[in-house]
């Protein structure tokens, strides 16, 4: 009996080490070099249908790494693949502003300070009144500061020139919410925008725009506040089925100019 327990220990001690020698578990193996080769020409073709950098622009494309393994279910499903490239614009820096900027933060600061201060005092007297009179003083002197409002501007110049435009292959959609269509500006695509416009004021949004190209057999209908908008994901793995580019921008004007500039045409060959 101990001989033939010592066997069946030994054979199982022999399958998983077959099972797991690759590093990995019976649920994922290494990806083959064809595999490999597949993924990065379809993201390197979709990220070719993307417009080079408008004048005074820079682009900069995220690297396409090889991917270690794979997922064995993956095979029975589409594969899902992602690429980026971002967008900013060249912004010439005086440094005789920059020196000025930093003084002017300087003098805030040291009218700020004793503020804090007596806000510290008042609070821990209890006295609200007293603290409400200098959280008003503080904003004032924030709100009136040149180099804090210089500085603002300047952080609003640089969001204004920069974008980023996200690729997702085999997208099975999504529900968009607070977007408006925009019919006719992409060939055969679906567009949707999201910005300022659109989102309820007390929701607070962020002051980027955001635009999305869906090219595939997605389905879209309306829901409150914008659309829903899938696509039936059937086929082999290593098939192109659907897919969303994201295009987000501060200025709406960029995201036009890619979308007019883009390849629509290379996008939309890319789908089987």
């Amino acid at each position: 009996m101990k001989k033939l327990l010592c066997a069946v220990m030994m054979c199982l001690a022999c399958f998983t080490g077959h099972v797991f020698a690759d590093g990995g578990d019976e649920r994922s193996r290494p990806t083959t070099a064809e595999e490999n080769a597949w993924q990065k020409g379809v993201l390197e073709s979709a990220l070719a249908a993307v417009p080079a950098a408008p004048d005074g622009w820079s682009r900069r494309d995220d690297k396409i790494e090889d991917i270690e393994r794979i997922m064995v279910t993956q095979t029975n499903n589409l594969w899902p693949l992602r690429a980026n490239t971002s967008f900013e614009k060249a912004i010439s820096q005086d440094m005789n502003k920059l020196a000025e900027l930093a003084g002017s933060m300087g003098d805030m600061q040291a009218k700020i300070g004793p503020l804090t201060e007596k806000m510290q005092a008042a609070a821990e007297k209890g006295d609200q009144k007293e603290i409400a009179r200098l959280q008003k003083e503080l904003m004032e002197i924030q709100a009136n500061d040149p180099g804090l409002n210089k500085m603002k501007a300047m952080s609003e110049e640089r969001e204004m020139g920069s974008a980023r435009v996200e690729i997702s292959i085999n997208h099975t959609g999504m529900h968009f919410e607070f977007v408006k269509e925009l019919p006719g500006l992409a060939g055969g695509a679906i567009v949707f925008r999201k910005d300022k416009s659109t989102v309820p004021a007390h929701l607070d949004s962020d002051s980027d725009g955001i635009t999305y190209l869906l090219f595939g057999p997605f389905k879209k209908e309306p829901i409150e506040g914008g659309f829903k908008a899938y696509a039936e994901r059937n086929g082999s793995y290593r098939q192109v089925k659907t897919i969303v580019i994201q295009i987000t921008a501060r200025d709406n004007k960029v995201a036009d100019d890619l979308m007019a500039r883009m390849n629509t045409k290379a996008l939309a060959a890319l789908l089987n």
